[in-house]
């Protein structure tokens, strides 16, 4: 269950047309000469079982995390939201994966590079499967 929803997102990642290198957050390779990414991190705080069909039920989160040269305003963070919230708000996926609408907030300068500013997408989600 959790793989296919892993898959699912990393599927709609990866058949989108974005403009800068997507990895996962505790990526340590090199990213290039791009000084603009995204980090994308999936968490799972909660599931349930249902007693009366058999169903499973699986709530997350999907956090991106968009890092743009700082300095330069909130255009170039927001186009990139604008292209995130496009891949995933309000969308399902054929193995039921439901996005919900997401949210940004603007996280500031990045802690470990201050030439780079961090702004936040988060979007939740439910899996539906297995009964």
């Amino acid at each position: 269950m959790y793989a296919t929803i892993v898959q699912d997102i990393y599927s709609l990642i990866h058949n989108s047309t974005f403009p800068i290198p997507v990895v996962p957050r505790d990526y340590t390779g090199d990213l290039g000469p791009s000084n603009e990414f995204m980090a994308v991190q999936i968490v799972f705080p909660n599931s349930e079982a249902h007693q009366y069909d058999g169903g499973k039920k699986i709530s997350g989160m999907l956090f991106m995390d968009i890092y743009t040269k700082s300095g330069h305003g909130d255009e170039r963070p927001a186009q990139l939201c604008d292209i995130v919230s496009e891949v995933f708000d309000n969308k399902t996926t054929t193995n039921n994966v439901q996005f919900f609408l997401g949210s940004v907030e603007d996280k500031g300068m990045d802690s470990a590079n201050p030439s780079l500013r961090r702004s936040e997408y988060r979007v939740n989600f439910n899996y539906y499967g297995e009964t």
